[in-house]
């Protein structure tokens, strides 16, 4: 199911020259009956930085690809965007991810090795903040 899956999420991600890597993630890898598909795309940082300021990331670009998605894999997708998540869902999505499409390795393999640093990074101050906050 997953690589049948990963072809048919390639096919359309392959058609959005704005975007140079994504990934499959969450429950869809880890479950015989996913509610839905997760997945994380990295845009090229200009055509990001122009949607950002647009103001309006949703309705400009993750709806309509996450209904083009829908289309073709008959489920429910949520698309997030890597360029400026959060670190622990960078790393999440590297590390436990699949990767669906690639178009610049050079890139998408910068952004794996610094997402790793600056998570391993700041793992510790991360943890002794849970321990202290919550008294773990």
């Amino acid at each position: 199911m997953i690589s049948k899956l990963k072809g048919k999420i390639h096919a359309v991600l392959r058609e959005r020259p704005e975007i140079l890597f994504g990934y499959l993630h969450g429950s869809v890898l880890l479950s015989q009956d996913p509610k839905d598909i997760d997945i994380a795309v990295f845009l090229v940082p200009d055509v990001y930085d122009k949607l950002r300021k647009m103001g309006n990331m949703s309705l400009d670009f993750t709806i309509p690809l996450e209904m083009t998605l829908e289309k073709e894999i008959a489920m429910p997708v949520d698309l997030q965007i890597l360029n400026d998540a959060p670190l622990r869902f960078k790393y999440t999505a590297v590390s436990k991810g699949q990767l669906v499409i690639d178009l610049d390795s050079r890139i998408r393999s910068d952004f794996e090795s610094i997402t790793r640093v600056k998570y391993f990074d700041f793992r510790p101050k991360r943890e002794a903040y849970l321990k202290e906050a919550f008294l773990l």
